[in-house]
């Protein structure tokens, strides 16, 4: 081989190491650049993601304000009728106490009289005549009826104070803010209390006939299910207009408590029943109702593992059926 023929070998060689650092140069510059923009990216992604954890933590955050705020809002409509309710026993115990306490005052007339009467008692010619005037005081003074109506009046104050008592025990079961504490809760038990927290609303227009079977117990927060069935009883009330009928029912079925609250009110159409558990959704005219009562009674159910169902026709009535998932 020829010098000249080495040479060219030599400087094909060249060019081919020249080209091929060449192509390394571009490639590691093009995995530089794919490098930089993956961790820009990934840093994008990072960002978006804090911002939707921080937005998630918002949106909690207004949810549990939303729920308390639909609560006070539903507490705000009990007031009138809660204080109704309180005043009416009040009311007949003041004035049952008042007029015992003028019937003490003639008891004690009449006891002041009789020793009176016997201090002046002489012979016994004279203890006949007093006897006389003692039986003349009893009768103006309605002895015999006095001490009957005294006794009816203690009862019915004792019966006033226990009413107030009732009343006063379901308010503070329904209205206890505590969402953390669960616990276990007899759901026949929160059905009764809830009832006497929104009979105001009901007592004038609704019959209510309850089926309470023997149920095991749910583990959960108590207010929250008081919400959830006061959304129903008021609704069920809402719904009739002039004189109607609300059955609830509660049973074990296949291992879960099945609660049934049914009314034969104006009921629901169906383009309505499709969205009756969206936020927002309301039948009711404006400032009447928020949207939100359905809307945090589902999410309340489904928080505890159960399920909430309506059907309904309309003109003939509405029912809703809750399934919760016993403790046991």
């Amino acid at each position: 081989m020829s010098n000249s023929d080495m040479n060219s070998m030599i400087e094909a060689l060249k060019r081919t190491i020249e080209r091929e650092r060449k192509a390394k140069r571009y490639a590691e510059s093009l995995l530089e650049g794919k490098t930089r923009e993956l961790y820009e990216s990934n840093q994008s992604i990072q960002e978006q993601l804090n911002q939707l954890n921080r937005t998630h933590k918002e949106l909690k955050v207004a949810k549990n304000k939303l729920v308390e705020s639909e609560k006070l809002a539903s507490l705000g409509i009990m007031t009138a009728g809660i204080a109704h309710e309180i005043n009416n026993p009040i009311g007949y115990v003041l004035a049952n106490v008042t007029t015992m306490k003028d019937y003490v005052f003639s008891i004690k007339k009449l006891f002041q009289g009789v020793t009176e009467l016997l201090e002046e008692c002489p012979n016994e010619e004279i203890k006949s005549q007093l006897h006389e005037q003692l039986k003349k005081i009893k009768k103006e003074e309605d002895f015999d009826y006095l001490i009957e109506d005294i006794s009816s009046l203690v009862n019915e104050t004792i019966d006033g104070a226990n009413r107030v008592k009732e009343i006063v025990h379901g308010l503070k079961v329904f209205s206890h803010m505590d969402e953390s504490e669960t616990q276990e809760v007899q759901i026949n038990d929160c059905i009764d209390s809830t009832l006497k927290v929104v009979w105001n609303e009901l007592k004038y227009k609704v019959e209510v006939h309850r089926s309470l079977g023997e149920l095991e117990t749910v583990e959960c927060n108590t207010s929250q299910i008081n919400q959830v069935l006061m959304n129903l009883f008021v609704n069920a009330g809402h719904a009739i207009e002039k004189k109607g009928n609300l059955w609830i029912e509660t049973k074990m079925e296949n291992g879960e408590i099945l609660i049934s609250v049914r009314d034969d009110g104006s009921g629901i159409s169906k383009e309505h029943l499709k969205e009756i558990f969206n936020p927002f959704f309301t039948t009711k005219e404006v400032g009447s109702g928020t949207g939100l009562g359905l809307s945090i009674s589902h999410g309340i159910i489904q928080k505890y593992g159960g399920t909430i169902e309506v059907e309904s026709k309309e003109g003939e009535g509405t029912c809703f059926k809750i399934r919760l998932p016993s403790s046991q």
